[in-house]
Formats: C-alpha cells, sequence, structure tokens
C-alpha cells in the first residue's frame, strides 16, 4: 500500500507543477500585449530519487525548480544605450527645425529678400539723389529689414527660453522615473530577501530604466538582491547604502552626455551662438552704414541711418523715419544736384567682404546664408543620425522580442501541453484512488 501512497503523491506533484505552468502561460498570454513584459516559463526538473532496495532508484515525480523570466540582457543594455542616442538627436532635430522656420529660408519674405530690397532701395536713391520718394523707399525697405531681423532675434531668444523650460522639465523627470525605479528596488529586495524571483517587477523597473534612457544616459550596476545602482557621469543617482536602504541623489543634469536632455542641451548651445551671430551681424551692418552716411562736411548735422541697443536689436534712426529728407544721398546735404556719392558707397556695402562678420570673411546676404547653412547641416546631420539610430533600436527590438516577446501561437501549444499533462495526472489520481477503494473496502482491510 505503501507503494500506492507513493505514486499518489507523484501524481499530486505532476498535477501542482502542470497547474503551475498553466497559470504561467495564462500569465503570459494575458499580458501579450504589455509593455517591457518578459515572457516567462516554468522550469521543471526531475525530483529527487530514492533508492529501492534490490531495485534501484525510483522516481518521485517532478518539481518546480522555479519560474524563469526570459530576458537577455545584453540587448536590454543596447536598447537602452542606443535608444538614448536616438532620442538624444531626435530632440536635437526638432529643435533645429524650429530655428529653421524661424530664418524661413529661402522664401519671398525671409531677411535674405529684405536685404535685397534694402540695397536695391539705395541704388534706386542713386539713380535719383533728389527724389523724396526714393529716400522713402529707402526708409521703409530699410525699417522692413530691421524689424525681419529683430524678428529673428527675439524668436531665437524666445527659443533658447523654451528651450531652457524643456531642460528643466527633463531634469524633473528624470528625478521622478528615479524616485520610481527608488521604489521598485525596496520592492524587489521585500521579495528577493525571501529567496523567490520578482519577476513582474524586474520587467516594471526595466520598462522605468528604458524610459530614464531616453532622457540621459547612464551606467548601472546590480547587487545580490536585484537592486540596481545608477550613475550619470561621475553623479550618482540612485545609491545603494550598507545598510540596505537606497537614496535618490541631487540631480542637475550637467553630467548627462546623451538622451533628450542632452539633445535639448546640444541645441541650446546652437541657438545661443546663432544669437551671438545675429547680434554681432546686425552691430557691423550698423556701423557700416553709419559709417558711411556722413556728410564730407564736418560742419553738416550728422545722423547715424542705423540705431542699435545693447540687445542687439537694430532701428532706422528716427529723425530720418520722421524726416525721410534726411537720407543723405549725396557728399553732403547741401551737394550739387545729382550727386549720389553717398547712396552709391552705401549701395556698394552689398558686396563688401572685409565687414568682419563673426560668421566669418563674407558680404552680408553671403554671412546670412552661412549662418542659415550652419543650422542646416546641423539639421541634416540630426535628421540622419535618428534614421541610422531608428534602424539600430528597431533591430535590437526585434531580438528582443524573439527572446522575450510572447507567442501566441507557442503559449497557446503549451496550454494544451499543459492540460493535457494535467489530465493524465488527473487520470492516474482517479486510477489509484480506485485501488485504495478495492484495498481498504473490497478487501476489508
Amino acid at each position: 500500500m505503501s507503494g500506492i501512497f507513493s505514486t499518489l503523491n507523484t501524481a499530486n506533484k505532476g498535477l501542482n507543477a502542470q497547474q503551475i505552468a498553466l497559470n504561467t502561460a495564462s500569465h503570459n498570454i494575458s499580458n501579450a500585449n504589455t509593455e517591457g513584459f518578459s515572457r516567462q516559463r516554468v522550469d521543471l526538473k526531475a525530483d529527487l530519487a530514492y533508492t529501492y532496495g534490490g531495485i534501484g532508484q525510483l522516481g518521485t515525480g517532478v518539481k518546480v525548480n522555479g519560474v524563469i523570466r526570459m530576458v537577455d540582457d545584453y540587448v536590454t543594455r543596447q536598447i537602452r544605450e542606443e535608444g538614448s542616442s536616438l532620442n538624444q538627436y531626435m530632440t536635437k532635430s526638432e529643435t533645429l527645425e524650429q530655428m529653421e522656420i524661424i530664418y524661413n529660408e529661402p522664401s519671398d519674405t525671409g531677411l535674405n529678400f529684405n536685404i535685397g530690397e534694402m540695397f536695391e532701395s539705395w541704388q534706386g536713391l542713386a539713380k535719383n539723389p533728389e527724389s523724396l520718394t526714393s529716400k522713402t523707399i529707402v526708409v521703409e525697405k530699410s525699417k522692413t529689414f530691421a524689424d525681419t531681423l529683430n524678428h529673428i532675434s527675439d524668436q531665437l531668444e524666445s527659443l533658447v527660453d523654451e528651450t531652457g523650460l524643456q531642460i528643466e522639465k527633463q531634469i524633473t523627470d528624470i528625478k521622478a522615473v528615479a524616485q520610481n525605479i527608488d521604489t521598485l528596488n525596496q520592492q524587489i529586495f521585500n521579495v528577493s530577501i525571501k529567496g523567490l524571483v520578482p519577476n513582474d517587477l524586474l520587467d516594471q523597473r526595466d520598462v522605468l530604466m528604458k524610459d530614464l534612457s531616453s532622457m540621459t544616459d547612464f551606467t548601472s550596476s546590480f547587487d545580490k538582491y536585484g537592486r540596481v545602482e545608477i550613475s550619470v557621469g561621475t553623479s550618482t543617482l540612485i545609491g545603494i547604502e550598507v545598510d540596505n536602504t537606497s537614496n535618490i541623489n541631487n540631480f542637475d543634469g550637467a553630467t548627462s552626455t546623451s538622451g533628450a536632455l542632452q539633445g535639448y542641451k546640444d541645441a541650446q548651445t546652437l541657438i545661443n551662438i546663432q544669437i551671438a551671430e545675429i547680434k554681432d551681424f546686425a552691430e557691423k551692418i550698423a556701423s557700416e552704414f553709419n559709417g558711411a552716411h556722413k556728410p564730407a562736411d564736418s560742419t553738416e548735422t550728422s545722423y547715424d541711418f542705423f540705431n542699435i541697443d545693447a540687445d542687439g536689436k537694430i532701428s532706422v534712426n528716427q529723425d530720418l523715419v520722421d524726416d525721410n529728407s534726411l537720407v543723405l544721398a549725396g557728399e553732403n546735404y547741401g551737394s550739387a544736384p545729382g550727386d549720389s556719392s553717398t547712396a552709391v558707397k552705401i549701395a556698394a556695402i552689398r558686396d563688401k567682404s572685409d565687414i568682419g562678420f563673426s560668421a566669418g570673411k563674407n558680404t552680408i546676404e553671403g554671412a546670412f546664408n552661412t549662418m542659415v547653412t550652419k543650422v542646416g547641416i546641423s539639421k541634416q546631420h540630426s535628421d540622419n543620425m535618428v534614421t541610422n539610430q531608428e534602424v539600430l533600436v528597431n533591430q535590437l527590438q526585434i531580438r528582443r522580442e524573439s527572446t522575450s516577446g510572447v507567442s501566441l501561437d507557442e503559449e497557446f501549444t503549451n496550454v494544451i501541453q499543459f492540460q493535457k499533462a494535467f489530465e493524465a495526472n488527473a487520470r492516474v489520481i482517479s486510477v489509484l484512488t480506485d485501488m485504495l477503494d478495492v484495498l481498504i473496502n473490497g478487501m476489508g482491510v
């Protein structure tokens, strides 16, 4: 009879093992569309056999050795690292796209067009130096040029401010995600210290680490309980103390070198360079025009053509706006009719290449085109990097899915397999129950 009870125990263990396997397969199917979920597999092993005298070792059934989380840690880490670079260039590209919109080149309303219109008005004045209409056109075209240039400058300053706000938001979001990871660290510890493996908690933490990597690059290490310690550059973001507690350290974003945070930082640097070049551009133009717009006779009143403030904002001298006749066309205000020497001189500024722009030796239109081209080249480079990184990240995602993804066909097959094994074990128990009934009730034992 002891053999029957031994076999009954074996069948019961098989019944329980198949039930756990069915539960796990059902868990996989339920989470087939859950972000970051890694499929799980029940590790079944033959239980310890016992030695039966004169016969040998007899099996005692199956045991559940654990529920394994199917992951490739190397691929998971690569997805985080390459995804961080992807988000860096994607963010940078999106910000540079806004800069391209601000410049609005080439177009019939952009600054380059207005530069041409302004110089053509001076050429028109050179042909009709006594014409008040020509002088009015000079003032109006120059005002349009100045307004357009100032508008670009204002928009760039607004963009750099907005980018600064995005940087602050990224830092706030990084701290929030770090806090959530720290909370999961504590939960993982509470489960792991009991000798259990918190598979679902580990999946949740991997999702958060992926979110974190999209914002900033980091390095990670794990302790024996599965808790993660995270560093950004030389700064520890999430630390684990010797008393088994973890902590969140202050983070200002300075040590980040990748992710969306770095993308915003890179873009902000480029915007600030453009703002400085626009300011230099305006100052050099004002200096050139004002240097040319002076009567040869020092006893005559001189009027600067452009005013420029400390912020680099340029404007046509209000005296000339109020009285267009003060626009100097000849050598002096009292020059003989037909004298257009000043108008000719100012019109010729268009072709000067030694003005001394910070953007390099170039004409006014050439210097502006250089600034616009720099933005375009940076945008193109970022776009190319986004394309390359998207391909790489997609390939890594496919590799991850091949290991961690849930195949519904495979899980359905497993369900049928485990169901049949469950039924078979149940059948064995039923047979053994009948045998015990015969022994106990049929034989009067």
